[in-house]
């Protein structure tokens, strides 16, 4: 409820006569200023009716209490009388009447709000109702009125969305099951570690829609990972995560510098399996004189003088391949000497260190270039401050490779991990920020009540369809509030029974209130299926083939150096490598062809019977997108070839070319069934099936989610018919409203789902609500006045 204090406000709401005020705003010259003339309509002139309507929409039954799913708000207004250039207002904004202000002007997709309220003992007081965008303007010729209908924000998530490939290998994923955490006493609703979760995608969505719930990016990054709620890239390819996880619990999670869910940084347990999580680039880095890499990552710095060992790697950039693999630029953290370290590790070492500053979350920039080939300068932003020293190290191999890695590490907790390529910093004044170092929320986004073990497969799917997926999966609610706002809120917030914001007394408000109790509302029993997928690759497997030729003629390479781009299965990562070629002897082995799973055969195209010399072709390949690749093959023989076994006979070769890589595989889904024991006994079994859902993955975490929802639906609630009473600025959609009956005897909580408030400058201001309430009878509360009353309505269980 808005302005909920406001006692003046509330005595006007229920005074008699009541004087209800409206200003409906258009942006008409779309500037966001509203500067137009005539933006600013009111109700005292020409605003003759509003309608706004909000509503939520869920996949549960009505009769269930929770409330989930989305919120979405629609506007029709009419308006009239003269313009402020003297014309009937329908004749000037026309935009098909030239002596009109909006002549050959868009109308529809302007921005317009609207706000009501009522005059008070201290004046009119205005609270907002609806901001959107204007759908339709309707003009007749022989009517001096216009009508608005108007859209929410809802409109602004158009973004078609790809997911990345994500997910975790069988040791993470056992991590997760409800049989480790009895034998290790450790809860299993605290594990993190590579699972992601619902805030996760709710970022990644908004930020794909323009909508910066954290930390904008820059436009050029070759990575870039929030970190908030899990670990896929957003820009570049996640790989396969690395490190032990057979002998401790997972990190816990840990709240970032502006909401987010993050992996705890662990120094102690470091050594223990060093979690690193590989990202690639998807293009490649040549660290070479007059160029450079920058990193940048919001961190929380924790000095400890009795650190050991005292420094640990945040980050290492490998570009390199062949015998310098190894050769990195590296970040790391010397938690004794409260230092930043950065070094260049070549074919020798040179390092630089920068104060660290005070303990906390702190934005931490630096930008390496270099300078010669065994020269480097590097800059530091840190605490809007600049700082840059130089170093010198053995220079670096010869070989680069195809795309960069880098290594991210957790000693300390970080978020908004970003990595580009660029021959300078971005800023060297101190007085103008870094991308990602000044932040305002532009959503709130807080942590879900579900999590993933995998990124399922979504390609180009409407951003707010998918967004009701999910929330749907975990009965979370989003939407857009009437200030414009996104706003996010996981099961357990959707909906709190001790808090009423607004009691309505059916004598003052209602002329009837009509209910049925029914045992048509109850559901005792719900089943739901989730279903798992993996990586069967662990860090120390071979991964198995993602990628293979159907035909011998399927892949025809002419002389010379070329690149074709390939389709990658769904939810497949294929991280960069040199593909080995392989002779027709060892593919026709049975053994040795099942060992096989990244390597070709090279044949004449035009005759079969004559293969490839040894060393004429090399292949490489690396992922340049979500669902493709490169493939680049350079071919220094004097004929065309192509990648099959070839045969004496010159005829029936087998096709040879294999890519290894990880897939996602998903695992057979579980069923379950939860059930209210002591609901079945008295009422008998009756069921809410949730429909599948590729985003219901963990059996604990739907599990807490449908026990939750089965404790609302277990006894019968009563169904109540919309409710018509005046008009209250102050409800938004989503409030808990308590109904008292005539004689106090009636008292149902409820939780508005629907609301339709109507203005007309003849009848004044008008609410109605559809309402679902929020517990059954007898629901106790401790510490409620009315429903924490022992032994009347708050019992003691024996």
């Amino acid at each position: 409820m808005q302005e909920q204090g406001d006692t003046a406000l509330a005595a006007a709401v229920d005074a008699t006569p009541r004087y209800p005020a409206v200003k409906l705003e258009v942006d008409w010259n779309r500037t966001g200023l509203y500067d137009h003339p005539d933006s600013v309509l009111t109700s005292e002139d020409r605003v003759e009716t509003v309608t706004v309507e909000r509503s939520l929409t869920s996949d549960l039954p009505e009769t269930a209490s929770q409330i989930d799913g989305y919120a979405s708000s629609t506007l029709k207004a009419t308006i009239g009388g003269r313009a402020s250039d003297g014309l009937p207002l329908a004749e000037s904004l026309s935009p098909y009447r030239p002596t009109g202000s909006m002549y050959r002007k868009p109308l529809p997709l302007t921005e317009v709000r609207c706000s009501m309220g009522l005059r008070s003992a201290t004046g009119t007081k205005l609270l907002p109702q609806f901001a959107g965008q204007t759908r339709d303007v309707d003009f007749a010729e022989t009517s001096p009125k216009i009508s608005i209908s108007a859209l929410d924000p809802a409109d602004r998530l158009r973004a078609s969305i790809t997911l990345p490939a994500y997910a975790i290998d069988r040791r993470y994923e056992a991590r997760n099951l409800d049989g480790y955490s009895k034998l290790y006493g450790y809860t299993a609703l605290e594990y993190f570690t590579g699972r992601v979760n619902t805030q996760w995608f709710v970022d990644y969505i908004l930020r794909r829609n323009d909508i910066w719930a954290t930390p904008r990016v820059r436009q050029d990054l070759l990575i870039s990972v929030t970190g908030n709620g899990g670990f896929p890239a957003e820009t570049g390819i996640t790989g396969l995560l690395q490190g032990s996880t057979t002998s401790r619990p997972d990190y816990t999670a840990e709240t970032g510098p502006f909401g987010e869910t993050l992996q705890e940084g662990n120094w102690l347990t470091y050594n223990d399996g060093s979690l690193v999580v590989p990202y690639y680039t998807t293009e490649q880095v040549l660290l070479r004189t007059g160029n450079g890499i920058g990193v940048s990552q919001w961190l929380d710095v924790q000095p400890d003088a009795a650190a050991s060992p005292s420094t640990r790697t945040m980050w290492a950039f490998k570009p390199f391949a062949g015998s310098g693999a190894g050769a990195r630029v590296q970040g790391a953290y010397d938690a004794v000497n409260n230092e930043f370290v950065v070094s260049a590790v070549g074919n020798t070492t040179g390092t630089v260190r920068f104060p660290a500053g005070a303990a906390g979350w702190k934005f931490v920039g630096f930008h390496a270039r270099m300078t010669s080939t065994t020269g480097m300068t590097v800059t530091m932003r840190l605490g809007g401050a600049i700082s840059t020293k130089s170093l010198t190290f053995g220079g670096w191999p010869d070989q680069a490779a195809p795309v960069g890695t880098l290594e991210a590490y957790f000693p300390l907790t970080w978020a908004h991990l970003q990595m580009w390529s660029s021959p300078s910093p971005e800023s060297t004044s101190s007085a103008v920020p870094w991308t990602g170092e000044v932040h305002t929320p532009e959503a709130d986004v807080p942590r879900g009540a579900n999590y993933m073990y995998y990124l399922p497969d979504v390609v180009n799917m409407d951003s707010w369809k998918l967004m009701q997926e999910i929330m749907q999966a975990e009965n979370g609610l989003v939407g857009f509030d009437e200030n414009k706002e996104f706003f996010y809120k996981p099961r357990n917030l959707t909906t709190n029974i001790g808090t009423i914001e607004k009691t309505v007394k059916l004598a003052d408000s209602v002329s009837e209130l009509s209910y049925t109790v029914s045992s048509d509302s109850v559901r005792n029993t719900i089943t739901t299926t989730t279903q798992t997928a993996h990586y069967p690759t662990t860090a120390t497997d071979v991964m198995p083939t993602v990628w293979s030729t159907d035909a011998p003629d399927e892949l025809v390479i002419p002389v010379g150096i070329w690149e074709y781009e390939i389709a990658l299965p769904p939810m497949t990562v294929l991280p960069w490598q040199d593909v080995p070629q392989k002779s027709t002897e060892q593919w026709k082995d049975t053994a040795v062809n099942a060992t096989i799973t990244s390597g070709f055969v090279a044949t004449s195209a035009s005759n079969t019977a004559f293969p490839a010399p040894w060393n004429s072709v090399y292949v490489t390949v690396w992922q340049n997108g979500p669902r493709s690749a490169i493939l680049r093959v350079r071919n220094y023989w004097d004929k065309p070839i192509q990648m099959s076994t070839w045969e004496a006979s010159g005829t029936n070769p087998t096709a040879a070319f294999r890519l290894s890589g990880l897939k996602a595989e998903l695992d057979n889904p579980v069923v379950k069934k939860i059930q209210s024991p002591g609901s079945v006994a008295r009422y008998g079994e009756r069921v809410l099936e949730l429909p599948t859902s590729k985003w219901r993955q963990s059996q604990i975490r739907i599990a807490g989610i449908v026990n939750g929802l089965l404790a609302l639906l277990a006894n019968p609630l009563p169904i109540l018919e919309d409710i018509e009473l005046v008009g209250d600025p102050r409800v938004q959609l989503g409030d808990t409203i308590r109904l008292v009956g005539r004689t106090d005897k009636l008292s149902i909580r409820a939780t508005v789902v629907k609301l339709k408030r109507v203005f007309s400058r003849s009848t004044g201001l008008h609410d109605t609500y559809a309402v679902r309430p929020i517990a059954p009878p007898g629901y106790g509360v401790i510490g409620d006045s009315e429903l924490g009353r022992l032994g009347s309505t708050l019992a003691i269980a024996s």
